[in-house]
């Protein structure tokens, strides 16, 4: 079972052709680390992939939540894990700028 930041694994999921880049947009941006759970699990139900991006970040601020962390999807999964979010927290959520 490959660990957290095993990049072997994450090469074997990402198929990208000589040149091209994959692009992540943020789907929600929280300090609520259960809300942020909350989220991972519903887009891991709906088999897309997300990545928490600042999630170490809470060092740099002495560890009081202050910095939001962001859950970023690839950007083909942007909208259909948007319209999850939306209807499983009834837009209670910010929009991530």
């Amino acid at each position: 079972m490959p660990g957290f930041c095993d990049i072997r694994a994450v090469r074997g999921m990402v198929k990208l052709t000589k040149g091209s880049r994959l692009q992540m947009r943020a789907v929600l941006k929280t300090n609520d680390v259960v809300l942020l759970s909350f989220a991972q699990s519903l887009l891991a139900d709906a088999r897309i992939d997300a990545v928490v991006f600042d999630g170490n970040a809470s060092v740099m601020d002495g560890s009081l939540g202050i910095l939001p962390r962001r859950l970023m999807v690839v950007d083909e999964d942007y909208e259909p894990a948007r319209r999850i979010l939306r209807a499983a927290l009834n837009d209670s959520c910010d929009e991530p700028t």
